[in-house]
């Protein structure tokens, strides 16, 4: 089994996908924290090292996703829409454009599928 295979496989085990839900349903949770004023006073330090833990796992998912599908990683629509969210959430935002973080959220549509 070559290293892309192997690399699907785990990617394909029910254990990584529970995780990585459980990741996103936690990372949505984070967010919606973000919003408040008062738990961000209480524990805004935690919320963020949070939401910065979810973008690195979420990073790493993609990236071994890519390498253990390759071409075909861009032929499934679920990709190509975690890719751009992963990706905006990499951006720096600040002002204005900071709303694109919350943008992350939407990965939970794909708990819907």
């Amino acid at each position: 089994m070559s290293g892309p295979e192997r690399v699907r496989v785990v990617l394909e085990s029910k254990l990584v996908q529970r995780a990585v839900i459980a990741v996103i349903v936690i990372n949505a949770i984070t967010i919606g924290c973000e919003t408040s004023a008062y738990l961000m006073e209480q524990v805004g330090g935690l919320l963020h090292a949070v939401d910065r833990i979810a973008l690195a796992i979420f990073t790493v998912e993609i990236a071994a996703r890519l390498y253990a599908y390759r071409r075909s990683f861009f032929t499934d629509p679920w990709n190509w829409f975690d890719a751009a969210i992963v990706a905006i959430a990499l951006v720096p935002a600040s002002g204005p454009t900071s709303v694109l973080r919350s943008l992350r959220i939407l990965r939970a549509l794909r708990l819907v599928s």
